[in-house]
């Protein structure tokens, strides 16, 4: 069947759907409390990353470090009004219509911040009058060289606007997992930022289990049983282990006696570095509030797009055939709707160069250090509301294709599903998203992305096949959805039964079950936050009757893409 041709209109030598071109765009967005309106007509550059931008324009304090999303020291909060948020279903805090996140910004495009309010360590605080993250960082001896620290106060100052007054310090732990620090350790970071939490942790603020607070779903209906209170003061760190002195029999460990005037215990000499009156409180009130002229929903909806400039030519410019010099400008497309997208893809997510970006973070690292070039660039986000949604029933989760990976990791702490079945379903996928990379990159990643990266080490897919997941997409030539099921999706190497130009729609994945079954997933890596699988897996038997009568065992990371032990799956049926 012929592709349907879209409606489309020549602007500035490219050929769009009308849609894109009855559009006069422009990015708005803030920046701490300065308004931008960005146009290439106005000679802007908008082909940059965020970090690229905001430093331009003097906003130095976020600093460069890998450039891959894995230093966290470009980290920069990205606050979003969105009425229509997915953010946190079993809280009373997701009625708030606005939306805080922590953004590795050495790796977002630019336009990804259209309608946004971007805060960065300069916006929340300064020397004379410093932020109480900033003041406790600095007064705890959290920072040495101090490149790290403006994205490690960053990445709390989202935890703690987000969540502060129901905080436990697991929480507060888990939210620095994308922050590497080289000089200061962590002890004196840790120290400062747990200050933060008000809900007493049982455990010295740390997760006992091999799993993050990504996972700890059965937490999240559990009362206090103490009075708010940050555990930090009430215990003595030391780093002696078990040579420490309370251990062997000194009751106030290595810390002045009694008869140390003014200190009768070990708490009391915490207390004197740590007097909680000495820190100024935290009061959301206080926070820089969210743009007014930004606080609508038109943002989300709007086809926008971006051609670079045409340099002005020289005599030996003059000579190339114009089509040539046009293509070397490049071109962003940001569609507001599934139908645009569609239309885009048609026009050049065929042959034409056109890639769908979205989180940019395996993108980016294409263009930055394999010097990848793509002529149009189409920004997808959760900004597509067709896109980014979740539905649960007793069949199993739809997952939208562009829902961030912390959406859905929320949504799935909200599941209380009935079958047994079901709930290891809802654990595999909990337990994999654990260590997937790093808060910052949950929050801009999607499901669709991760799918078809078809990386050989996705967390994620392992889980997709061994649950017999249906992936549908909207097929480009035909203009109908179809769909293909996630244990015939691989090919080969970062090859898929994707057709050209396809646009992944939703992920269905069943957890109904009548035979028995169980699933569980693995994940094996060096360490254990913001690291790469050395080997993961998740492996589902069907049992009746004490017999195996189906098995699907997938494992990433055994070779060019994610595969099933085949052999394996045979010899066990009947055993």
């Amino acid at each position: 069947m012929p592709v349907p041709t879209p409606a489309t209109k020549v602007v500035d030598g490219f050929e769009l759907p009308s849609s894109f071109a009855q559009t006069a765009s422009k990015l708005v967005f803030t920046v701490n409390n300065t308004r931008f309106q960005l146009s290439p007509a106005k000679g802007d550059d908008l082909d940059l990353t965020l970090l690229e931008f905001i430093r331009s324009k003097g906003f130095t304090g976020t600093k460069l470090g890998c450039g891959e999303g894995g230093c966290g020291a470009c980290t920069v909060v990205v606050g979003k009004y969105d009425i229509h948020s997915l953010a946190s279903p079993s809280s009373s805090s997701s009625k708030a219509p606005f939306r805080y996140k922590s953004v590795n910004a050495c790796l977002l495009p630019l336009v990804a911040v259209h309608g946004c309010h971007v805060l960065t360590v300069e916006g929340i605080g300064s020397s004379s009058n410093p932020h109480p993250i900033q003041e406790r960082i600095g007064k705890l001896f959290g920072s040495q060289c101090g490149f790290c620290t403006p994205g490690i106060v960053m990445s709390l100052y989202a935890t703690v606007r987000n969540g502060y007054g129901h905080l436990t310090e697991e929480d507060i732990e888990h939210s620095l997992d994308g922050c590497l620090c080289r000089c200061t350790g962590y002890r004196p970071i840790l120290d400062a930022a747990k200050s933060f939490a008000t809900v007493k942790s049982t455990n010295n603020g740390s997760s006992t289990t091999n799993s993050s607070n990504v996972n700890s779903d059965d937490s999240d209906d559990a009362e206090p049983t103490t009075p708010p209170e940050a555990d930090l003061i009430t215990r003595t760190p030391c780093a002696k282990g078990a040579d420490c002195c309370m251990v062997n029999g000194k009751s106030t460990g290595c810390a002045p006696s009694a008869t140390t005037p003014g200190i009768s215990t070990t708490a009391d000499a915490i207390h004197k570095v740590l007097d909680p009156t000495q820190f100024k409180p935290y009061d959301a009130a206080s926070e820089l509030i969210f743009p007014p002229y930004l606080a609508k929903d038109t943002f989300d909806a709007q086809d926008l797009v971006f051609i670079e400039e045409q340099p002005e030519s020289d005599d030996l410019d003059s000579e190339a055939p114009s089509a040539k010099r046009s293509s070397a400008r490049q071109v962003w497309l940001r569609p507001g709707s599934l139908q645009s997208l569609v239309e885009c893809m048609k026009l050049y997510g065929l042959d034409a160069g056109g890639k769908i970006r979205s989180g940019n973070t395996e993108t980016g690292i294409e263009v930055k250090f394999k010097h990848l070039k793509y002529s149009v660039s189409i920004f997808v986000s959760d900004h597509v509301k067709d896109l980014a949604f979740y539905r649960s029933d007793e069949r199993g989760i739809t997952v939208g294709a562009n829902l961030s990976l912390t959406d859905l990791v929320r949504q799935l702490k909200a599941e209380r599903p009935s079958s047994p079945y079901a709930h290891q379903v809802k654990r595999a996928i909990l337990d994999n998203l654990a260590y997937f990379a790093s808060n910052q990159i949950r929050n801009v990643a999607t499901l669709a992305g991760n799918i078809a990266t078809a990386s050989p080490i996705s967390d994620l897919n392992p889980v997709w096949v061994a649950a017999g997941a249906e992936l549908f997409y909207v097929d480009t030539t035909s203009s109908e959805e179809k769909s293909v099921n996630m244990r015939d999706f691989f090919l080969g190497y970062r090859k898929t039964a994707l057709p050209a130009g396809a646009v992944i729609t939703k992920l269905f994945v069943p957890w109904s079950d009548d035979a028995g079954s169980v699933v569980q997933a693995f994940k094996q890596s060096k360490r254990k936050d913001d690291d790469i699988a050395i080997v993961n897996a998740c492996l589902r038997l069907s049992v009746r009757d004490d017999r195996i009568i189906d098995a699907t065992l997938a494992f990433g990371g055994m070779g060019p893409t994610t595969m099933q032990s085949v052999q394996v799956q045979k010899f066990l049926e009947g055993k």
